[in-house]
């Protein structure tokens, strides 16, 4: 059978960071524009699905963005920059970033773009009100309403969430979400016992000789149970660890035994399926809050005039944090300190802080932001332009770091 992408980096959730945390994102949200139902070829499942909820903002794809509000859409992979043009007017994105402009005019959002499958998602409403369309949610139904809703009537459309099957064991609360296109091809036991939902081929279901047609199992065990993979082991992915629990996706077809079965589950149905089933399925595990306001902070300073930069303790041993690293300033510098002796690995840095003299220095080019400026003397932040996908650490860092220069 065809092996699950190796996985090169296992991502370790903090314990009690959020409320919940999904490791996929349902596309359930439908998206009306001036009347129209949008549709995607790009989202799995129902095509009319061409939204997901994050941080309390819709996302849809870029193609979709163009393709709905009539724009031209111009996106640069080389610098994640994203241009969107209609009738004149000019929308510049980036996908690291919170703030946007509309005709060089700055505007922020309270949200960054996403890179989620290697498609590029936006929040619509900022654009949509950008080119002056009013922008509302309809909870019963589940739909984001762009402009006007012409002829639809929203008290016949059902919520797209419908389209899964939902299966919940644990404690902390495993949820997991099944396309229910899928579910006629599936056997699915339910182990709650042991803490595992199972997924099978409904046609190898069994069956000896196909290894009871097993595809991937979601399990939810204890500390002393989990034993890590190795780095190039491709069974199995920590999606993440709260209140001493780790629950994993695990690819149930054992390295050993795939010499041996090989050749009976290399179908294209099986293939298709395991395929269709890894990117279909929304795992997520209910997560105590934190109360960030209690959180006791770790305070360096540096500098004329004076830099203060404070970090949440409960973070400390996640990082690896440098001072006064080049000899041509002052600096505090945060890297990610489990990778800090990988220099190959860009998303290893985190966040700066520094304060230098540099006549000829470019804010804008080096994406930086200006805290202070003394003649030929800055003091800038900036964080790490190499990390596009969501990371527990690096996230909670952007959300909760001090950084202040005293006047």
């Amino acid at each position: 059978m065809t092996k699950m992408k190796k996985i090169l980096v296992f991502l370790v959730i903090l314990f009690a960071l959020t409320t919940g945390s999904a490791f996929g994102r349902t596309m359930d949200v439908r998206v009306i524009v001036d009347g129209k139902i949008m549709e995607s070829q790009e989202t799995e499942g129902n095509k009319k699905a061409t939204g997901f909820i994050d941080s309390n903002r819709t996302y849809v794809p870029l193609r979709l963005v163009g393709e709905a509000l009539k724009c031209k859409v111009d996106y640069r992979p080389e610098t994640k920059n994203i241009d969107i043009t209609k009738d004149g007017r000019v929308l510049q994105f980036n996908v690291n970033s919170k703030d946007f402009t509309v005709n060089g005019e700055k505007k922020s959002m309270d949200v960054k773009p996403l890179i989620y499958k290697n498609r590029t998602y936006l929040p619509i409403r900022f654009i949509g009100e950008a080119f002056d369309k009013e922008v509302r949610w309809e909870g019963k139904s589940y739909s984001c309403i762009v402009g006007d809703l012409g002829n639809i009537q929203l008290d016949n459309l059902k919520k797209l969430e419908e389209n899964y099957k939902v299966y919940t064991f644990g404690n902390p609360k495993v949820t997991v979400k099944v396309p229910k296109d899928l579910m006629k091809d599936l056997v699915v036991e339910e182990d709650y016992v042991n803490n595992i939902i199972r997924f099978h081929e409904a046609q190898g279901y069994g069956v000896e000789d196909r290894v009871n047609g097993m595809l991937l199992e979601v399990h939810q065990m204890d500390k002393e149970t989990y034993e890590a993979p190795a780095a190039t082991d491709a069974r199995d992915k920590l999606l993440s660890v709260d209140q001493g629990r780790y629950l994993t996706l695990n690819n149930v077809i054992f390295q050993d035994m795939e010499e041996v079965y090989r050749p009976k589950l290399e179908t294209p149905h099986y293939k298709a399926l395991l395929k269709k089933l890894e990117v279909g399925l929304v795992i997520s595990q209910e997560k105590q809050k934190s109360n960030w306001n209690t959180d006791k902070y770790k305070t360096y300073t540096f500098g004329n005039p004076k830099v203060t930069v404070e970090i949440p303790t409960r973070l400390m041993k996640y990082l690896l944090v440098i001072e006064n690293e080049f000899p041509n300033g002052e600096s505090v510098r945060i890297y990610d300190g489990e990778k800090f002796y990988d220099t190959t690995d860009e998303t290893r840095f985190f966040y700066a802080v520094e304060q230098f003299k540099d006549p000829e220095f470019d804010a804008e080019r080096t994406r930086s932001e200006v805290l202070d400026k003394r003649g030929s003397q800055y003091t800038v932040k900036y964080p790490s332009k190499y990390i596009y996908e969501a990371h527990p650490v690096y996230d909670q860092l952007l959300e909760t770091i001090r950084v202040k220069v005293e006047k």
